[in-house]
């Protein structure tokens, strides 16, 4: 058995990220489908030097805490977890028959194979997969573009990718290494694109909103995350080590991994929002996000203006704003910037179909 890998600390935040995010997605799509699936792609040993779990051992507990729900008992869920190395794969074998006796519905395969062979036959094999949660967290770079567009040409398949962005770019100065990128992009045309002549933030920036061009999903909202103390990196603190970058089909998804985000922020402070009009700003900074979203919702509309609230939601999901930010906003201006025409909610409520008029 391979030596079990160090815990770093800037890593404890992606696992972080899967625990708080997979029981909501669970329950959020179990309403509808009585099959969910979760793909590790880089699985792992599935524990950590000092007994800590990693990503396939916390989708494992989740999935069965999830299950032991009585309503949910009539619900499946299927893991898959993919590592190309056999000692790596064994090792996992045995992390897992530690969680104990799993129940029925509980399916979990442990595949020895390169993500991107085995999720293209994957796609191939099932014509339409039931509700998937992809986890990319490679050491080096990711599935290629391609391989991702194929997932997310699936309905309700979610991605959430690790851009090892310090990794690529030393690869985009390195000629050497050229092919590493082009096999990301799946062809040489990132050559000619401008960011290739680019250097520091002005790269960085322009690559990472390249390589969100490229993806097939309707939400792309990626987070900055930057070197920690442990890193040892010169002036680390103030440069980006990777991307975290949710990709869906759907709005609700975008503002639930907003939300886990901007609660790990306030608990970590390792995030940093990446939207629009905000690179490189934390989240936690952000005192007063309620009038931040006061002003950017009086900037899109105008007096005559009528929108449900669904659709300021949707409008405003590239702002790393939370859906209650943007409801308590509208509340606070109901009467003199706007009048709410309630729908769908009671009293002083603000929900999907409620309808807001501007002034």
């Amino acid at each position: 058995m391979n030596e079990l890998p160090h815990l770093k600390e800037i890593s404890k935040v992606k696992h972080a990220v899967l625990q708080k995010y997979l029981p909501a997605w669970e329950q959020i799509l179990s309403s509808w489908h009585n099959r969910l699936v979760y793909i590790d792609c880089y699985a792992g040993a599935g524990v950590y030097r000092r007994g800590e779990p990693g990503s396939p051992i916390i989708a494992l507990r989740t999935a069965k805490s999830f299950l032991q729900i009585e309503k949910n008992k009539n619900k499946e869920v299927v893991l898959f977890f993919i590592d190309k190395d056999k000692k790596t794969i064994d090792s996992l074998e045995q992390s897992i028959k530690k969680e104990g006796q799993l129940p029925t519905n509980l399916k979990c395969q442990c595949i020895q194979e390169t993500a991107g062979n085995f999720v293209e036959e994957l796609l191939k094999q099932v014509p339409k997969l039931a509700p998937a949660f992809f986890f990319i967290d490679p050491y080096g770079h990711p599935l290629p573009i391609p391989v991702m567009n194929k997932i997310l040409e699936r309905k309700s398949s979610e991605i959430f990718v690790n851009v090892m962005w310090h990794q690529i770019n030393r690869d985009i100065s390195n000629p050497q290494e050229h092919g590493r990128v082009t096999t990301l992009f799946g062809s040489e045309e990132w050559k000619r694109n401008p960011f290739i002549n680019l250097r520091g933030l002005s790269r960085e920036h322009s690559f990472i909103e390249y390589f969100k061009s490229l993806l097939k999903a309707d939400f792309k909202f990626p987070f900055q995350v930057r070197f920690s103390k442990e890193d040892k990196v010169k002036g680390g603190e103030n440069r980006t080590k990777y991307y975290l970058i949710h990709l869906s089909k759907h709005w609700k998804a975008v503002y639930l991994m907003k939300f886990v985000m901007s609660k790990l922020s306030q608990e970590e402070g390792l995030f940093y929002t990446s939207g629009r009009d905000n690179y490189g700003q934390q989240i936690i900074k952000f005192n007063d996000p309620m009038n931040e979203a006061k002003s950017v919702v009086l900037s899109k509309y105008k007096n005559g203006d009528s929108k449900t609230f669904e659709q300021i939601l949707i409008d405003c999901w590239e702002y790393y704003f939370l859906e209650g930010d943007i409801r308590k906003a509208l509340q606070q201006m109901e009467g003199r910037e706007l009048n709410i025409v309630r729908i769908e909610s009671k009293k002083t409520g603000l929900k999907g179909r409620d309808k807001v008029i501007f002034k």
